[in-house]
């Protein structure tokens, strides 16, 4: 049940990120405070935050003799990846990467 719970958490997340534009127009009360806020802060952190979920719903679905080695690579590839390239991840002023 967990990993569902954050499969649905990160597509909700994204969906947000990606549509809350055209959900603000169709809704312009409702969705006042989330486009505020999405305007401050940028859609960054919802895209982060919703990767992050659907990373945590496969780990917790897969088996630990799969999942272990499977974070291992992927954390190894993800460092390769972003060590050759010039990419730094910032929220506001504050540098993640």
């Amino acid at each position: 049940m967990k990993p569902i719970a954050f499969f649905l958490i990160g597509v909700l997340l994204l969906l947000l990120a990606f549509f809350y534009q055209p959900l603000y127009t169709l809704f312009p009360e409702t969705f006042e405070p989330v486009y505020q806020f999405l305007n401050q802060m940028d859609t960054d952190i919802l895209y982060i935050a919703g990767f992050l979920a659907l990373i945590i719903a496969l780990f917790d679905a897969l088996p630990t003799l799969l999942s272990v080695p499977l974070f291992l690579a992927l954390a190894f590839a993800g460092g390769y990846f972003l060590g050759d390239m010039d990419i730094s991840i910032m929220v506001g002023d504050w540098a993640i990467l």
